[in-house]
């Protein structure tokens, strides 16, 4: 064959390969309690789930019952080059991994070439027994249909030939960024440790109390001069020892509210708070408030009722995530840091250029505390 003519099969076989498990997968969803029947490869699930009698076991002792020991899978056992899969009467061209005898049109699969198929583009590990038994009837029918879409001569189809390029960019796409995210999991406890160092500032929590003042409130309006001076007033008294929950409750009742939420927020860490108010937050000490904070739905007043640091041990697989999608983003930096891209504006609707670093993070996703809100009064 040809050099162009073998890049162009083996395209075709990764396109090929992307399509067909994603629709697998979609299709094996679908077939799940039904592809796999009772005395055809796979358990019946009643009899699995059925415990055998027993006089006097555990229960009746008192005793802790001991796990269930899982069925065994005679499948994990078998040799890699033993036959799994036969059809007769029934070609592969598509896939060099089978293995057809000749004129009679026999298609061997053995269980290795399975499990390399079922594993395409993703780190290769055994096949759970439920598994195979759920996908080996639409994995069958996607061979056979492939074959007889050859004889139609459908791999010469022009839309097809587009689908099957575009599958194959997005196979090799995805493939890449998925052994970059496997490469940046790799991270050393020495790294955590230094890391857990580094940003000790983000693993200290507060335990706070608040009073919560709404601005709105639905179907009633609250007077923003009273709220504000009201607010001002209860973080004096806050100040001077008063509890604020008794201080809260006297804010509901001036301003005709109902159902004041409660004011013990719990401990939290610095980014669980909203942006705007964590420097206030932390840097008080215990027994200390905060001025009056505000935003466009409410006033708000902090006490720090104690602070702590979260220990390293509770937060290692944080910290580990963390350096991860770190060390993820930065090699898609790497990447698509020299290419310049450059857009028809009349084509795209005005743009001429694309970030492609856009949206590439370096830090974890970490998202505020939503504010806690009152329950609405009743109109």
């Amino acid at each position: 064959m040809p050099p162009c003519a073998s890049i162009l099969a083996m395209r075709k076989q990764a396109a090929w390969i992307s399509i067909f498990f994603t629709a697998l997968a979609a299709m094996g969803q679908g077939s799940q309690g039904t592809s796999a029947k009772p005395g055809a490869g796979a358990s019946s699930p009643s009899l699995q789930q059925k415990p055998a009698a027993a006089p006097a076991g555990p229960a009746a002792t008192g005793q802790a019952a001991a796990p269930p020991t899982p069925p065994a899978d005679p499948g994990a056992a078998l040799p890699p080059d033993t036959p799994v899969i036969t059809l007769d009467h029934a070609c592969a061209p598509s896939f060099p991994e089978s293995h057809s005898s000749g004129s009679e049109c026999k298609t061997v699969f053995t269980k290795a070439d399975f499990e390399k198929l079922v594993n395409s583009g993703r780190p290769s590990s055994a096949v759970p027994a439920s598994t195979r038994a759920t996908i080996v009837q639409n994995f069958t029918r996607f061979v056979i249909l492939d074959e007889d879409a050859l004889k139609q001569g459908l791999e010469k189809d022009p839309e097809l030939q587009s689908a099957l390029e575009a599958a194959r960019i997005i196979t090799i796409a995805n493939t890449v960024q998925q052994r970059l995210s496997h490469k940046a999991q790799e991270v050393s406890q020495e790294q955590i440790d230094e890391y857990y160092k580094q940003h000790a500032d983000e693993f200290q929590e507060v335990k706070a109390a608040r009073i919560f003042i709404p601005k709105v409130a639905a179907g009633q309006t609250i007077d923003q001069a009273k709220a504000k001076a009201l607010a001002e007033q209860l973080q004096k008294d806050a100040a001077a020892g008063k509890p604020l929950e008794d201080l809260e409750k006297q804010a509901y009742t001036e301003l005709g509210l109902k159902q004041p939420p409660s004011t013990d927020m719990g401990a939290h860490r610095r980014n669980q708070f909203p942006a705007a108010q964590q420097e206030a937050i932390f840097a008080l000490s215990p027994g200390q408030v905060t001025q009056v904070l505000e935003d466009p739905n409410a006033f708000y007043i902090y006490k720090a009722e104690s602070k702590s640091t979260v220990a390293e041990a509770n937060v290692s697989n944080e910290i580990k995530n963390d350096i991860a999608q770190k060390n993820f983003s930065e090699e898609l930096k790497r990447i698509f840091e020299p290419v310049q891209v450059t857009l028809n504006p009349d084509y795209f609707n005005g743009m001429k250029t694309i970030d492609l670093n856009a949206g590439i993070s370096g830090e974890a996703d970490r998202r505020p505390m939503p504010s806690r809100t009152p329950q609405r009064p009743p109109q």
